[in-house]
């Protein structure tokens, strides 16, 4: 699961980066003068950048709490065999 969502993390990262390159490439195909562009470009840019910041912040918590899970998975693991194996089984 972790895998996943490192490979949707990269993913994502590469879809934004084609997603800024075609904004800044916008006006050029909407005939916008300089001014425009001056202002168009600046607004656009941050509008991407936080929207990556956010997608990326819910991935690093999905992929914190994937690994918390497998933690208390694994110690829960590991009391289990305490209970039912006798210490020469546990070594």
């Amino acid at each position: 699961m972790i895998y996943i969502i490192r490979l949707l993390q990269h993913t994502m990262s590469l879809v934004f980066v084609g997603f800024a390159i075609l904004l800044m490439l916008a006006p050029l195909f909407l005939e916008l003068s300089i001014t425009q562009m001056f202002i168009y470009w600046p607004l656009m840019l941050i509008s991407a950048s936080v929207t990556y910041l956010f997608a990326d912040h819910q991935m690093n918590k999905s992929l914190q709490h994937q690994l918390q899970n497998q933690t208390s998975n694994a110690s829960t693991n590991k009391f289990k065999l305490a209970a039912y194996c006798p210490l020469s089984c546990q070594r």
